[in-house]
Order: C-alpha cells, then structure tokens, then sequence
C-alpha cells in the first residue's frame, strides 16, 4: 500500500510542480519531519501528524492549532492541497500564526506504538475512544480522534483549537475554493484564541 501513497505522491508532485530532488526535512517543536505534499515542500509550511503533538507544540508557541482531517486521494484533498494552499495569505497566516495538523484518515502506514500505549497517551490527554476500535494504522488512530473529539467523520473537516483542544469556532467541513471563506475562519479562531490567552 505504500507504493501507491508513492505512485500518488509523484504523479501528484508532477501535476503541480510541487516536488524538487532538494533536501524534503524540517524541524517543527524541536521534531524532525518530512514533507508529504508537494506543495507543502514548495511553501515551506511545516506541518505535524499527531494531534497530541500538535497540542503541546501549540502549548510551547503559543499558538492556536488548526488540524486538518483529509485523505490522499479525493477531490477534498485537491482543495485543500492545491486551492487553499496555493494562497499566499493563507500560507503566511498558516506559517506565522497556527500550528498545523494534518491528519489523513487512510494513512495505510503502521503505527509506532502499541494500542495500549496510545489508549494510555491519549487517555492522559482526556481523550477516550471507542475500545471496540482497532488500532492498526495511522489511519485509523486519526479517524479515532476525528470522531472522538470532533465527533465528525467527514473530509476535508477542520478543527481550530487551543492548546487543550477546546473549539475556537465551530468545527466545519470545506469544499469550496474560496480562500477568503477559509481565511475568515482563521482570523475568527485567532479572535477566539487571542481573548482566552488575555
């Protein structure tokens, strides 16, 4: 499964000239990551994968969260990666402003840790999940926190939260191309946040 998130991933980077053979790491909160979507590489916006790192990053900066639940491959995807990204003002609000979390529901890779150990970790955060689940891929650890905590299981759906997982605003799917829709959103959360840090 994992060479056709690569065969994706290429045919993706050559459709939007997103992908370069240059250095594809970045540090965010002190971890080292890789680049996952071409334009993400282009523009330079460093993104996290757990939700829980996520929260302590924003803790640390300061910050709100905006975390975003897609998946590889749909048309969702395609506006999130290619319409609201492509928006300068959206990538430096993103950069300057938020942490970003983004979270792919049918990630096919395997996690890191045991089961018990993330009921634990998440667990500790307040965040229970349906036992019943199984957690076999990263996949379905960030459905688990979609339905859990957003108690959503649509794509492309955002979150904008504090560093406690609190809604700034309203959780809400998106499927417009409408940058200044997606912009209003995030001027409203750093509203949102600027007066709880008060």
């Amino acid at each position: 499964m994992k060479t056709i998130q690569l065969i994706f991933l290429f045919i993706f980077c050559l459709l939007t000239k997103g992908c370069s053979s240059d250095n594809w790491e970045y540090e965010v909160c002190g971890k080292h990551l890789e680049y996952k979507l071409g334009l993400q590489k282009k523009f330079e916006l460093p993104f996290l994968y757990d939700y829980l790192e996520g929260l302590n990053c924003a803790a640390s900066q300061h910050k709100p969260v905006l975390v975003v639940f897609t998946v590889y491959a749909c048309v969702g995807y395609d506006v999130f990666a290619k319409d609201l990204l492509k928006s300068k003002k959206v990538r430096e609000i993103l950069k300057n402003d938020f942490v970003t979390v983004l979270l792919h529901v049918d990630d096919k890779n395997n996690l890191n840790e045991s089961e018990v150990d993330i009921l634990e970790r998440y667990g500790k955060a307040g965040i229970e999940f349906d036992t019943s689940r199984r957690f076999e891929t990263i996949g379905h650890l960030n459905s688990a926190v979609q339905t859990s905590v957003f108690k959503n299981n649509s794509q492309v759906f955002f979150g904008l939260v504090n560093s406690k997982g609190q809604n700034l605003i309203q959780p809400f799917s998106y499927n417009r191309k409408d940058p200044e829709y997606f912009i209003s959103k995030l001027i409203l959360a750093l509203e949102s946040w600027s007066e709880q840090v008060k």
